[in-house]
C-alpha cells in the first residue's frame, strides 16, 4: 500500500479516490476522521493505493484523468475477496486466542493438582 496523493480537502481526496477505483485501482484515504485534529495541526487527507503495482498507473491517472489504465482490476471483487481474507484472518486469530487462555486454564489445573498433590504427601 503506497500514498500517491495528498490533499487537505475531503471532496478532493474522494474525487481522486473515486477516480482511481473507477479505473480498476483500489484505493483508500486516511485522515478522514480527523477533521478537528487537521483544523488545528493543518494536517492532511492521503489516497492509497492497495496494489503496489498500480501505483504508477494511479500517479499517471491523477496528473492525466484521460490515462488509460494498462492492469486495471475488478475493484468490487478486490474488495470482497479481501475483506473475506481479514474475516478469515480475524477469526483465525480469535481461535489462537481462545487457544492460548485454554493453554492458560490447563496449566493452571496442573499447577493446582500438584500443589494439592505436594500439601497431602
Amino acid at each position: 500500500m503506497k500514498l500517491v496523493f495528498e490533499t487537505h480537502s475531503k471532496s478532493e481526496a474522494l474525487k481522486v479516490k473515486s477516480l482511481l477505483e473507477s479505473n480498476g485501482i483500489p484505493a483508500s484515504f486516511s485522515g478522514e476522521n480527523m477533521n478537528n485534529l487537521r483544523k488545528y495541526h493543518g494536517g492532511s487527507l492521503g489516497v492509497w493505493v492497495y496494489l503496489n503495482e498500480q501505483v504508477e498507473e494511479a500517479r499517471r491517472l491523477i496528473e492525466n484523468p484521460s490515462h488509460e489504465v494498462t492492469n486495471p482490476v475488478k475493484v468490487s471483487e478486490f474488495y470482497r475477496v479481501t475483506n473475506s481474507d481479514a474475516a478469515k484472518e480475524k477469526a483465525t486469530l480469535l481461535i489462537l486466542k481462545m487457544s492460548g487462555l485454554a493453554f492458560g486454564a490447563l496449566i493452571s489445573l496442573i499447577f493446582i493438582i500438584y500443589v494439592i498433590h505436594k500439601i497431602q504427601t
